[in-house]
């Protein structure tokens, strides 16, 4: 006996009814999380004796400023050097960025393609690192860059943060899904491994790549805890670490700490509004592959 099958056109609304509701969870989803930082950004551009003013009862005004101010972008660059802030910052999550991609990259390419005793165990250490919490390595860490010489520098603020474990492993999975024919034509033709991971690896690993520099640059921009150990001179502060000092001395700068805020979010969000689409599809692609 044949099964009873729906009717199309009661398939065809069904579906819509899922589209409507997943596009209306979509909506709310994005007031959650976008409608705080409007707030923040609005807040900055407020007087600093509005910014509570109008939080409730909650009305118009609660979001959109009466009267629109600018001083709170005045007093960050003329009473604080903020841009030397974000040019530490921008430095910092750069500099790392860029020798997490190099270092990482090599890691990768030698536990995808290379066979060594104790290539898993290794791995799985690298991969056990990602568990521990950073606090609980803050200690060690801090010591080691003391008795190198490294406190208050660059070097310090920089070094430690190279590799990283998720960017070894996310670059590893996409290694071990491209085709390995390629590399052994290539070395067919008398290439070197070197010349391999230079010119045939990295070329087709560009989305991966851009994804793993995201993730990094973003984690660097937004790093506040080794920044506040390692470096105490406010030639090398970073936004973060500046923008805790507004709060400092039992009164709270809210104009400025909004502002800063503000200005803080602009570089890392759009970063990822200009490359979302290269981020999203290096993610997609990286598999899972043992």
């Amino acid at each position: 006996m044949r099964a009873a099958v729906a009717p199309r056109p009661v398939a065809r609304a069904a579906r819509r009814g899922f589209a409507a509701l997943a596009g209306a969870a979509k909506l709310v989803l994005a007031v959650v999380f976008v409608l705080p930082v409007l707030w923040m950004f609005l807040s900055s551009l407020r007087p600093v004796t509005e910014i509570f003013q109008y939080v409730y009862p909650l009305s118009l005004h609660t979001l959109v400023p009466v009267h629109i101010s600018v001083a709170s972008y005045r007093h960050l660059f003329a009473d604080e050097p903020f841009a030397r802030y974000l040019g530490n910052s921008f430095f910092m999550a750069a500099t790392v960025t860029v020798l997490d991609l190099a270092a990482s990259s090599l890691a990768a390419y030698g536990f995808a393609r290379f066979r060594f005793p104790g290539r898993d165990a290794l791995f799985f250490l690298v991969l056990a690192t990602m568990i521990i919490p950073f606090e609980a390595l803050l200690v060690p860490l801090y010591l080691i860059v003391r008795d190198l010489g490294w406190v208050n520098s660059y070097l310090g603020l920089i070094l430690p943060m190279v590799p990283r474990a998720l960017s070894i492993f996310l670059l590893r999975q996409f290694f071990l899904g491209l085709p390995v024919e390629l590399e052994e034509a290539a070395k067919i033709d008398g290439c070197q491994f070197w010349r391999i991971y230079w010119h045939i690896l990295l070329p087709l690993s560009r989305s991966i790549l851009l994804s793993v520099a995201l993730l990094t640059f973003q984690e660097m921009w937004g790093s506040f805890t080794w920044p506040l150990v390692v470096t105490n001179s406010p030639d090398l502060r970073v936004v973060q670490v500046a923008i805790a000092t507004f709060g400092q001395a039992g009164v709270t700068e809210w104009d400025k700490v909004f502002a800063a805020l503000s200005l803080a979010a602009v570089v890392p969000v759009g970063l990822f509004v200009v490359f979302q689409r290269y981020y999203a599809r290096g993610i997609a692609t990286t598999g899972l592959r043992g």
